[in-house]
């Protein structure tokens, strides 16, 4: 099969496998990249598709290459159109998934999203989001509530307004430090939007949409102006934000989001 239809933050993106002249490099490529992004494959082609990323051997490309003092770069992809891209098979899976997120930031920005350094977790097929910088304890909060409550994804969220206002996540299709539920296209309301401080106690405080609005910026994937324009429509509709301390210990954790169970 040398074409993939996938649903991507609900993006559909076609991947096409052109011919090569070094067969045995494109059949480890062609299998190890859709492996990475098996979970968001499709049984049937779209017939609408968003963006088409066709594979292909890179020196068909001129100036594929470039040299600026003593650094040297090779090319990953090139744009052909809004909607047609062509990767090369002579990229890493590294570099396959600096792409993808370069692809998804652009087309969330176009479509009332932006990515953002979060972690989630599955709260009765709501989405619980925990934000905070490096170190803040995005992963270890997700993994606390992991036995009971599937960890999504733990360093990056894609996020979503919809039509009608509703704000959005979905699983990213990147690899991820620790273990997370089964990838797929689903989209997942946000129930709530935590900012995390570690402590040596579980407690949450409502935080205000500015308060909020100023924390998320700071957290959001190359906050450019029409990045930050998309925030504030979510706050426009949505004020589930809060400020969550927490310690390291797994009972308290569970006990305590248990507690929260139908609260707002």
């Amino acid at each position: 099969m040398n074409e993939l239809y996938t649903q991507i933050a609900g993006f559909n993106i076609k991947f096409v496998f052109k011919k090569s002249s070094f067969a045995p490099l494109r059949n480890r490529i062609k299998s190890e990249f859709s492996l990475l992004i098996s979970g968001f494959v499709l049984d049937k082609p779209s017939a609408n598709v968003d963006l088409t990323i066709e594979f292909i051997d890179i020196y068909k490309v001129k100036d594929h290459q470039s040299v600026r003092g003593d650094l040297h770069f090779g090319a990953i992809y090139e744009v052909k159109s809004p909607k047609r891209i062509q990767a090369f098979y002579q990229i890493s899976r590294y570099q396959f998934i600096s792409m993808l997120q370069n692809v998804l930031y652009n087309l969330l920005l176009t479509s009332n999203g932006y990515l953002l350094h979060s972690s989630a977790s599955n709260f009765n097929n709501k989405a619980f989001i925990f934000v905070g910088r490096s170190g803040a304890g995005k992963s270890t909060i997700a993994k606390l509530i992991s036995k009971q409550y599937p960890t999504l994804s733990d360093d990056m969220s894609l996020i979503r307004v919809n039509k009608n206002g509703k704000a959005l996540y979905y699983q990213n299709p990147f690899i991820e430090k620790n273990a997370v539920m089964d990838k797929s296209p689903s989209s997942y309301a946000i129930d709530k939007i935590f900012f995390l401080v570690k402590d040596n106690k579980f407690k949450i405080e409502k935080i205000g949409k500015n308060s909020a609005i100023e924390k998320m910026a700071k957290q959001i994937v190359n906050p450019n102006q029409k990045a930050i324009k998309n925030l504030m429509r979510l706050t426009s509709n949505f004020n589930g934000f809060y400020l969550l301390r927490f310690d390291k210990d797994e009972t308290s954790a569970l006990s305590f989001f248990r507690g929260l169970n139908g609260k707002s």
